[in-house]
């Protein structure tokens, strides 16, 4: 799995948990959709070894007891 640290892995305040992956991962993508996440639109490249990378942010809404877990820490 690739995802870019200065991407969030959740955000409990407004019930989403969101990923960060390359667009060409198919294994990845696979295995996050699988568990719920969907792409929501979001793309931005990065840069790794001087060659932009397309990543896709992928999310989904988190239960009520995932959100309150987050918050909790």
């Amino acid at each position: 799995m690739t995802t870019s640290p200065a991407s969030p892995g959740h955000s409990p305040e407004n019930g989403l948990g969101l990923r960060a992956l390359v667009r060409v991962e198919r294994r990845a993508r696979r295995f996050y959709e699988k568990a719920g996440f969907a792409p929501d639109g979001a793309e931005e490249p990065f840069e790794a070894v001087g060659v932009m990378v397309p990543e896709v942010r992928y999310g989904r809404r988190l239960s009520a007891a995932e959100a309150a877990a987050d918050r909790r820490g």
